[in-house]
């Protein structure tokens, strides 16, 4: 039995040990459903039903649209009544929306039409990477000096310019790192792309210094560092008492909450009871050791371009180009400090979206 499968069957057996089965369900389905995505998102681009460029393409067309509606919710600082579209509504008035304080002046995060800020980045850091698949496409095209190639490096390069823009204000910390860190693995090899980008982070950085500075120190007592080792604790505590099964998909806050696993440490507010700020001590405590390993095992085979695939076709290592590995690489680099590859729609479909591309694109004949 392939691993994603078996990591299924775990997350599907995780029901009979929790103590609320029908949100365990109800998880375990959404969970179900984004896998059946990865599964139609895997055939369509092996058998290029839609060609990688398109996809790619799309994912690009819609980070810019993001960035510059969260430039707009920055520039506001509120959102700009788009809820037919699924923004959130914002104001620095509403608690629970994310916010960074400068100067005493509490500063509204951009969100696009995400639930978080985080979840912008990640999406943002999506379309960073396929645009990188672009501009590294032209480097390597033999035509030179075309009116057509100059006008798409242009375009690629102006678009690189807004995802940047939106990346700086959503002011996720975790979503700059790992954008410097994945632009300096794909493009380190092509320093003049590396040199322009630098360059543009530098300006953006000039323009934006007072927001950028006073996000970019870290404080060990502030809440978004302290909380997130107090939910580490949290899951290495139901980790050690139900290693082997879990506690059931979708049920860490709830079970969290019933056994005063959060009062026990001083989270006596709801809205700091929230789910295990890490991916894999996340799934550990949901479904088990054994679960994680499976997943892990699964998520190494599919970047090493090894083993068999459920998805069809015959898996190889020659996968047409780094930046399509990098895309699941930054979303897994997310998932060591936040929840919402597991916990929330928009993170899950970007997961199973991710593998599915690398799955179609490692199987292609």
């Amino acid at each position: 039995m392939s691993s994603e499968i078996l990591f299924l069957f775990l997350a599907g057996l995780s029901i009979f040990f929790a103590a609320d089965k029908f949100l365990a369900i109800h998880d375990f389905l959404r969970l179900a459903f984004a896998a059946g995505l990865a599964f139609a998102v895997a055939i369509i681009v092996k058998k290029e039903i839609l060609p990688i460029k398109f996809v790619l393409g799309l994912i690009a067309v819609a980070a810019v649209a993001e960035s510059l509606l969260g430039l707009g919710q920055f520039l506001k600082q509120s959102d700009l009544g788009l809820q037919f579209l699924g923004e959130p509504v914002l104001s620095s008035e509403i608690s629970g929306v994310a916010k960074i304080v400068v100067d005493g002046a509490k500063i509204v995060r951009a969100y696009g039409t995400f639930t978080h800020p985080n979840i912008l980045a990640a999406f943002l850091i999506l379309g960073l990477i396929s645009l990188y698949y672009f501009w590294l496409a032209l480097s390597a095209n033999n035509e030179s000096g075309t009116n057509k190639r100059i006008f798409r490096y242009l375009l690629v390069s102006l678009s690189l310019l807004i995802i940047l823009v939106g990346l700086v204000t959503t002011f996720s910390r975790t979503g700059w790192l790992i954008a410097a860190l994945i632009t300096l693995i794909l493009l380190r090899k092509h320093w003049r792309k590396l040199l322009l980008v630098g360059a543009m982070a530098a300006v953006l950085v000039l323009i934006f210094n007072s927001y950028v500075f006073a996000r970019a120190r870290i404080d060990s007592e502030e809440p978004a560092v302290n909380l997130r080792w107090t939910y580490n604790k949290i899951g290495w505590e139901i980790i050690k008492q139900h290693p082997f099964f879990g506690i059931g998909i979708g049920n860490q806050v709830s079970y969290a909450i019933s056994n005063g696993l959060y009062q026990k440490y001083g989270l006596e507010q709801e809205w700091q009871q929230q789910a295990i700020h890490n991916l894999y001590l996340l799934i550990a405590a949901e479904v088990g050791v054994v679960g994680l390993l499976v997943f892990i095992i699964f998520l190494i085979a599919l970047l090493l371009g090894v083993g068999s695939s459920t998805f069809g076709g015959r898996p190889t290592t020659n996968i047409q180009h780094p930046t399509i590995k990098a895309m699941l690489a930054a979303l897994l680099l997310f998932g060591m400090t936040d929840h919402f590859l597991w916990t929330q729609r928009e993170g899950i479909l970007m997961l199973w979206l991710a593998t599915g591309i690398l799955v179609g694109v490692s199987s292609a004949r």
